[in-house]
């Protein structure tokens, strides 16, 4: 994923969604037929959001203490308009 280990970026630049695209991109690329994915923490949540995205591929699903991502329901929607306007004008955003 972008930003994280001996990948090219920013951490600070990484989200979710950006890290899910990463993950399509090397499964729609460099492999072909069913797949069993697998990942832990954050990676297990990702592998849920690639399994949904490549239904057809899945044949089966580890997720090893999934981290789901709740930024949405645990902050965003509890920052105030002003909150999420200086976070959205500084570039910043949730997915």
């Amino acid at each position: 994923y972008i930003g994280h280990g001996e990948s090219d970026g920013d951490f600070v630049n990484g989200r979710i969604g950006i890290w899910k695209e990463n993950a399509l991109a090397v499964i729609d690329e460099l492999t072909t037929g069913p797949l069993i994915v697998i990942g832990s923490s954050m990676g297990g949540w990702i592998v849920h959001l690639v399994a949904l995205r490549r239904s057809s591929r899945i044949t089966g699903l580890l997720g090893i203490a999934s981290a789901p991502d709740f930024t949405n329901e645990l902050m965003w929607q509890k920052f105030d308009e002003r909150q999420k306007s200086e976070l959205t004008s500084q570039g910043w955003t949730i997915i």
